[in-house]
């Protein structure tokens, strides 16, 4: 009977490990890839896509059946808080039956309930230990998109045809999907950037020589990436684990600054000089009879396109626009009560102003309408304070929960200019990853307050 228990645990696990490794690689997948057989020729990409998404659907019936026949080796009550996630996804269900919104958005609910029952069941077989296997899935999964997006940029950007803000054109290696674009490309190296700390925290005694000239690299991408919300919350990153990991001695202080800041400076200043003078050597003779100040100021790149609509003197770049147009749609009765209450489903924002809502809160409302929103702010507020108590106390101890909490606390802060964690996505993922590792620090208030620093 034990050797029995055993493998069905040993099954359970190597499932949730393939469960876990396919909702990621369903990133940027949708219901159209469904659709494969109503194409007149298959090729190989619409099968791998056909995969990708449609073995979402498979995971989502084995988990609800696993939950089902196996609820007595369950705590429903260690996970309350993904459950009440999970309410906020099913929220997005109405609006799309009771208003014209696409009902094929259904699948980023379904890929959001999947991630979430999966890491459900995770924090009930897998040991903390066994945890340490999830997230370094997630940590080679990010770092291979992050250097297939990052180095063919790179090379394009010291040739001077191409600069890194902005939309990029779609490389082979997405299978046809949408490429990173260069805010989601910084968030991915600010996020590898604190999983390096996870790393050295797990398995090493103190920061290597490898570990410290990613960490550059990194830094030096946030800076060419000119990601303004990214740039601010990588200080924010920065000062928040000086505290945390150096001694207030000033060669540790130096030491941090050289690595971190210093020196990625340096290397993004020259490689911007360079990108600029590879860029004036491509130029006419009749072009080059302009100072170089004069032609840097009107140059353009090939195929390069902006992230968004520009507004003038607009620093939100539109968003405060795209804010208001969405509020309006509720607060000026161009919403039935009904949909006030509902929203809108899935990607409500997309069907309402065509336009990511770009805000965490704003999508919230637009998605899953006031009682959604409701139930998203409590969640986000107790996942906040949750990580504020686990930074506070491991402020000075070599625990991996500090970065889980650091990486919950920055995602929370870039809520404020994205949708980030709010709809299925890579953030949604690092943010239930990361949530994974915290939920069962049970630190209070007064444990902060009884801790010598």
């Amino acid at each position: 009977m034990l050797s029995k228990d055993r493998n069905k645990t040993k099954l359970i696990k190597i499932f949730l490990i393939f469960s876990f490794v396919i909702c990621w690689f369903s990133v940027s997948t949708s219901y159209d890839d469904l659709l494969i057989f109503d194409k007149k020729k298959i090729i190989l990409n619409d099968i791998i896509n056909f995969l990708r998404h449609g073995l979402v659907y498979l995971c989502f019936l084995i988990l609800i059946l696993i939950l089902n026949f196996l609820k007595k080796d369950i705590n429903f009550k260690q996970n309350w808080i993904f459950y009440f996630f999970s309410i906020y996804f099913l929220l997005q269900v109405p609006g799309l039956i009771y208003t014209n919104n696409d009902f094929s958005n259904i699948s980023l609910i379904v890929s959001s309930l999947t991630s979430i029952l999966t890491i459900v069941v995770i924090n009930n077989y897998f040991y903390s230990n066994e945890k340490k296997i999830i997230f370094l899935f997630a940590c080679t999964i990010l770092t291979f998109i992050f250097l297939i997006t990052f180095l063919p940029l790179l090379i394009d950007f010291l040739k001077g045809t191409h600069k890194f803000y902005g939309i990029y054109e779609n490389y082979p290696v997405f299978i046809n999907k949408i490429s990173p674009r260069s805010s989601g490309l910084s968030r991915t190296a600010l996020i590898i950037f604190i999983f390096l700390h996870i790393i050295e925290s797990y398995f090493l005694r103190k920061s290597s020589i490898l570990t410290n000239l990613f960490k550059i690299l990194l830094v030096v991408s946030i800076i060419l990436m000119q990601s303004r919300t990214i740039i601010f919350l990588l200080i924010i990153t920065l000062l928040i684990i000086l505290i945390h990991n150096v001694k207030l001695k000033i060669i540790n202080i130096l030491k941090f600054f050289l690595i971190n800041f210093f020196i990625p400076i340096f290397l993004s200043f020259i490689l911007f000089q360079y990108n600029t003078f590879a860029w004036y050597e491509k130029r006419s003779e009749k072009e080059k009879n302009h100072s170089i100040v004069e032609i840097y100021k009107s140059k353009n790149y090939k195929n390069y396109k902006s992230l968004r609509n520009f507004v003038k003197d607009d620093i939100s770049s539109g968003r405060f626009k795209d804010w208001k147009n969405i509020a309006q749609v509720f607060y000026e009765k161009k919403s039935s009560e009904k949909e006030l209450y509902i929203g809108y489903g899935a990607q409500g924002d997309r069907y309402l102003i065509n336009q990511s809502a770009s805000n965490i809160f704003i999508y919230a409302l637009a998605s899953s309408g006031l009682i959604g929103l409701v139930l998203f702010s409590i969640f986000s507020l107790i996942v906040g304070i949750k990580s504020l108590r686990l930074i506070l106390f491991h402020i000075r101890t070599n625990n991996a929960n500090f970065f889980y909490s650091l990486i919950l606390l920055i995602l929370s802060m870039r809520g404020i200019f994205e949708s980030s964690y709010a709809v299925f996505g890579l953030d949604f993922l690092i943010f239930l990853t990361s949530l994974c590792f915290i939920v069962d620090d049970k630190i209070k208030i007064k444990n902060i307050k009884n801790k010598n620093f």
